[in-house]
């Protein structure tokens, strides 16, 4: 007898997740540390074993029943091993809890999200755009066994994951996220620099990016002097891009689609292509609602 549907659904997540982590490692600029890379790897290398598990491994029977509510040993050890290597290193930003995001369907329960700020923090505000994604995500991993569909789901996920990470850690050591060394004051008298070096592109830079990996059929619009970016599908569904106060919050780069707006937390400092990739994942979760 094949593997369940639900448990193949599962195994898709456990390789999805074990290649979010595989790239986290192999990028030496959010994990900084040893340390973190090889966790990274090893949750990779736990979550593949899950996967094969899953995916070879025959559902039990009781009086005929096929049972497909449970998981086998094989699976549950690797998970549970997976997960205590999230716990002990909270710097990796995956959650102590990311088993649960392979054997949702295969339990049919809810994903936890993080715990949250204290409600005195300032950072409060930003949080509830974090959680609002992962929330989104969670929503679109409940409803659908799409593979495409699944996989960015969970890249969200984790993304916003991982942003809240590090937003706990600044709000432990009342450090704003990435916040420099040294602040600049009015006496330092910085020169004023070149046009194009602080900023070496812009947000429709960002947007023709996005459009370019999203594929066939997609493309994309600058705003006046680059300052915002419309991104359109196949279908003629258009994707504003752009950098502005969300709610009372300090200004974000953010992509809204009809009265919604998705905020994309600490893009500063990354690169083109990476926020191609973060603006093309929310892209594409709204193309497939």
């Amino acid at each position: 007898m094949p593997a369940a549907p639900n448990a193949l659904d599962a195994a898709h997540r456990a390789r999805t997740i074990a290649g979010i982590a595989r790239t986290r490692a192999d990028n030496p600029t959010p994990i900084p540390d040893a340390t973190g890379r090889a966790a990274l790897r090893k949750i990779a290398t736990c979550l593949d074993v899950a996967a094969h598990s899953l995916e070879t491994e025959e559902p039990p029977t009781w009086h005929d029943t096929t049972i497909t509510n449970t998981l086998d040993a094989d699976t549950f050890v690797a998970l549970s091993e997976a997960d205590q290597i999230a716990a002990d290193n909270p710097t990796i930003g995956f959650p102590p809890h990311l088993s649960q995001y392979v054997t949702a369907p295969v339990y049919g329960t809810e994903i936890d999200m993080p715990p949250s700020l204290e409600p005195a923090s300032i950072r409060l505000a930003q949080e509830g755009g974090m959680f609002a994604q992962v929330l989104m995500s969670h929503t679109y991993l409940s409803l659908t066994n799409d593979p495409t569909t699944m996989s960015q789901a969970l890249k969200i996920a984790f993304e916003y994951l991982w942003q809240h990470a590090q937003l706990t850690a600044s709000a432990t050591d009342n450090t704003p996220p990435h916040a420099p060394a040294t602040p600049h004051t009015a006496e330092q008298h910085a020169p004023q620099p070149a046009p194009g070096t602080e900023h070496p592109f812009s947000v429709s830079d960002i947007a023709h990016a996005t459009a370019k990996r999203l594929g066939t059929g997609w493309r994309a619009q600058p705003g006046p002097h680059g300052t915002t970016g419309t991104i359109q599908g196949p279908d003629g569904k258009s994707y504003l891009l752009a950098v502005g106060d969300i709610g009372n919050m300090t200004p974000q780069m953010y992509v809204q689609h009809d009265d919604d707006q998705s905020p994309m937390w600490d893009t500063e400092g990354e690169s083109l292509a990476t926020l191609a990739h973060r603006v093309a994942d929310i892209v594409w979760i709204y193309a497939c609602d």
